[in-house]
């Protein structure tokens, strides 16, 4: 019986040790721009899914993250950004499947030793889970509107110049 359980579990922990240890490696497009895709995909399970004192609702959750980051680096002169795609899928509760999206931009130029700008640009479409935010503790907006969910967008500019 004990090598049976120690058999079932040292496979999950094998598992886990690799998933740890994996970075994802760049691509080199051209001389000096980099591209580094990922995937992620996960599932859980969440025993409340609209967080309600009672008459809960359990469901398994499938999520998947695509992702990718880009740059280009001269040495000097750095570009880059990002974007990430995470879409959710619930087993019980279709209405609560989502979509999110971020996008990030940067740019750090020095013209001179004595003069720079940094840029950075941030977007985000975000979904807010039922039960939380908005809709927290007012069920009976929860049950009025079960097809209808908030979205969360959102873009952060940053821009600063310097000189020496």
């Amino acid at each position: 019986m004990k090598y049976s359980i120690f058999l079932a579990i040292s496979p999950v922990f094998v598992i886990n040790a690799f998933a740890e240890s994996f970075d994802p490696a760049p691509i080199k497009v051209t001389d000096g721009f980099m591209v580094v895709p990922q995937v992620s995909a996960s599932v859980k399970y969440d025993d409340n899914i609209y967080d309600q004192e009672d008459d809960t609702t359990s469901s398994a959750i499938y999520i998947v993250t695509p992702s990718i980051r880009f740059g280009v680096d001269d040495g000097i002169n750095r570009y880059g950004g990002s974007y990430r795609l995470t879409s959710a899928s619930y087993e019980n509760g279709s209405e609560d499947n989502y979509t999110d999206h971020t996008l990030s931009l940067l740019a750090h130029t020095e013209y001179t030793d004595r003069h720079r700008t940094d840029f950075s640009l941030s977007y985000a479409n975000l979904h807010e889970d039922r039960g939380s935010g908005l809709s927290e503790g007012n069920s009976s907006f929860l049950i009025n509107r079960l097809n209808t969910m908030s979205l969360m967008q959102e873009v952060i500019i940053n821009l600063a110049a310097s000189t020496r």
